[in-house]
């Protein structure tokens, strides 16, 4: 990519999402490695060239990576230097553009893949962009990848210890048991009504077969596992949400006997969805407004309806599971399945 050089570009900070194709904006819109991003109105039918001060088009940057912490957004995806050019609107935060090129790439460390294999495939997607990429451990930015040089040692070191389990990463967890006698769902004996009330601990990876949450999901009882999305690990609560219905999966029905509810701030936009593979069954809100046991009563209906369909089936189908309590998870996950992000 060559950016311009008979007018100084502004440097400018902003947020990507990342997975195996590269980059993306926060709204879905796709950047191609060696060409700009080129702003497009898709406002209304008054086709114009973007950005324009009267609409809201244009690529948006912010002056500073502490501008982007304040309103949640530098701690939710990766965060970078960008080129802007062409036609420039100014504004109190920052700027819209009419083109934009990153310049350079900063990879939290929680969005690294814990599988080593993972992380290089996911990386080559970062450095088809020809910029420096380097990860925030939370104290320093380590250089993993240097324009005109390639890899370096300190970055590639740190993935191995990713890799290795030398360097935890955390999802905040809480396992949900069924009372059968009530169809309610409890926690530490007390009933759990709405997300403000639950109790979260932290699950890491790699999973050892002693962590206390192993311990917890091998009971029978347990219907529902709440994961708290917050900025920064939405790519990692998404690994767990696999990873928990590999691990739950009922051999005849062919379906998790967990239901995965993932609690998440509804009003702070990026820290909703974003970069989770694997949806989750319910959403519930920081503010405790979606209630955990009206949820759980549309999972049980879900549920019944599914088992009732599988009745239906010809010989050589999928086999109902009348009465069956939900399966065990095994003794290890670290030995039954491989964790990668």
């Amino acid at each position: 990519m060559k950016i311009p050089d008979y007018v100084s570009p502004i440097v400018a900070y902003r947020v990507w999402n990342w997975d195996l194709a590269g980059l993306t904006s926060l709204n879905g819109e796709r950047w191609q490695p060696g060409h700009a991003m080129t702003a497009l109105c898709k406002l209304g039918s008054n086709h114009h060239q973007p950005p324009q001060r009267w609409c809201s088009c244009g690529i948006y940057s912010a002056r500073s990576l502490d501008q982007l912490r304040d309103i949640g957004y530098a701690a939710c995806a990766i965060c970078g230097e960008v080129y802007l050019w062409g036609t420039v609107v100014e504004h109190e935060f920052g700027w819209r553009t009419q083109f934009a090129y990153p310049k350079s790439l900063v990879v939290p460390f929680e969005m690294i893949p814990v599988d080593e294999r993972e992380a290089q495939s996911h990386l080559q997607a970062l450095v088809a962009f020809g910029v420096d990429i380097l990860i925030d451990d939370g104290k320093e930015y380590i250089p993993l990848w240097k324009k005109g040089s390639g890899y370096e040692s300190a970055g590639l070191d740190y993935i191995r210890k990713v890799a290795s389990g030398q360097v935890e990463v955390a999802v905040p967890i809480a396992v949900l048991k069924e009372d059968p006698h009530r169809h309610i769902l409890l926690q530490n004996g007390r009933v759990v009504n709405h997300s403000a009330e639950i109790v979260f601990t932290d699950i890491r990876f790699p999973v050892n077969a002693p962590d206390p949450i192993t311990c917890q999901l091998e009971s029978p009882h347990v219907m529902v596992v709440v994961l708290d999305l917050r900025p920064g690990n939405a790519r990692l609560t998404g690994h767990a949400i696999s990873v928990i219905r590999m691990a739950s999966i009922d051999i005849r029905t062919v379906r998790s006997n967990i239901s995965i509810f993932v609690r998440r701030d509804s009003h702070n936009p990026v820290n909703f969805k974003h970069g989770m593979p694997t949806p989750a069954d319910e959403y519930l809100d920081h503010d405790g407004r979606h209630d955990v046991q009206r949820a759980f009563k549309r999972f049980l209906r879900i549920r019944d309806q599914q088992r009732r369909a599988s009745s239906l089936l010809p010989p050589g189908g999928a086999s109902p599971s009348r009465g069956t309590p939900p399966g065990k998870l095994p003794p290890s996950l670290e030995n039954s399945i491989r964790l990668t992000v």
